[in-house]
């Protein structure tokens, strides 16, 4: 970043799931004890590798999650930049 620019802050809007996939998200995330990570970040990475999560069977889906919580885990800013740039947000 060169020293003229400034550095804009993250979107501050909350941060909001596709409302069917939330529940479907958030009771695996709870299931796998992490209810410290908000769904919206999870769907962002799953968004990466699809562009709709509709023709996803469960077990493909149940996946998905797993390796987006690997992704978070990894870099959790990373998952809400990603996110906020799906329009993942209120």
């Amino acid at each position: 970043m060169e020293e003229d620019e400034v550095r804009r802050p993250l979107d501050s809007r909350p941060l909001r799931a596709t409302p069917g996939y939330a529940k479907v998200i958030a009771a695996s995330l709870a299931r796998r004890g992490r209810t410290d990570v908000h769904p919206a970040l999870i769907e962002g990475w799953m968004r990466l590798q699809y562009g709709t999560l509709d023709h996803l069977d469960r077990r493909t889906f149940s996946r998905e999650i797993k390796i987006a919580l690997a992704c978070h885990d990894d870099d959790p800013d990373v998952s809400e930049r990603l996110a906020r740039s799906e329009g993942l947000v209120e």
